[in-house]
């Protein structure tokens, strides 16, 4: 399967519009898939400004709070209630991965389950 290449037109725009454009809609105007956006903005080196960064994340706080906010009652309760009760215990610590925090027997029970799919 060959890989999909710009022409110079396209290359053009792409560098011009990288830094400061979401990825789907260059991927969208462009006619390619993410990956392969990705795999060519590699290529030539291109990064997106730390400033449009901070505005997609920005975006994405604001989208998350207005997705909570439209949740029903109980079920913000139930993740306050979450919180509350893992806490600190759902970080992690130096040295630590996730399994480690878990007990002997999920521990098996998870080993278990990947023998059963190899």
């Amino acid at each position: 399967m060959d890989k999909i290449e710009l022409t110079e037109k396209q290359t053009q725009w792409l560098v011009r519009h990288f830094k400061h454009t979401k990825n789907a809609d260059i991927a969208a105007r462009l006619g390619i898939c993410a990956r392969t956006l990705s795999r060519i903005a590699k290529k030539l080196g291109l990064e997106k400004t730390p400033q449009f960064m901070r505005k997609c994340r920005a975006e994405n706080r604001v989208k998350a709070v207005a997705a909570i906010a439209a949740e029903p009652p109980e079920k913000r309760q139930q993740r306050r209630e979450q919180i509350l009760r893992n806490g600190m215990k759902s970080r992690f610590k130096k040295g630590e991965n996730r399994i480690w925090q878990l007990s002997a027997e999920r521990q098996a029970e998870i080993q278990r389950k990947r023998a059963e799919t190899w």
